[in-house]
């Protein structure tokens, strides 16, 4: 925080003034500087996409197929599985679910444990993310995908 010396009389026990200078604080100033009006907007845009394309959500449905691990040329893992979601006007939503790293790691141990089968219901918490990919006859097609953070048993 900048401080400004200014003058002011103090008053002595005698009754006499002297002045000396004293410390007053300044308001602070912005320390970033201010952005042309395409910057910003781009700023503006490029937060809004963050944001629809990381919508957080948590579901409870049950396991439509054991989950499965894959390792990548790159020698990452993988986990995915469906998920089933029984909504109250009787009809069912499917999600698929994709784990990695870590994720899919405990992902694979629990299901060899024995946690994680078919039918089990769960709690999933993870971020939707939407991808585009090449359909067998050519035309682009969109996958809607759950990324997990956590899944737990319900």
């Amino acid at each position: 925080m900048a401080q400004v010396a200014s003058t002011a009389p103090d008053v002595l026990a005698d009754g006499k003034t002297e002045t000396q200078p004293k410390a007053v604080a300044a308001p602070p100033q912005e320390t970033q500087p201010a952005k042309s009006g395409s910057e910003a907007q781009s700023t503006q845009q490029d937060t809004e996409a963050g944001e629809s394309e990381r919508q957080r959500v948590k579901l409870v449905g049950r396991l439509g197929r054991t989950p499965t691990v894959r390792e990548t040329a790159a020698g990452k893992l993988v986990g995915k599985f469906p998920l089933a979601v029984h909504l109250d006007d009787g009809t069912t939503k499917w999600h698929n679910i994709v784990a990695f790293g870590e994720r899919a790691a405990a992902l694979k141990t629990r299901t060899e444990a024995g946690e994680l089968v078919k039918g089990n219901e769960i709690e999933v918490v993870g971020y939707l993310h939407e991808r585009e990919y090449q359909g067998r006859d050519g035309t682009t097609k969109t996958a809607q995908e759950i990324y997990s953070v956590a899944v737990t048993r319900h």
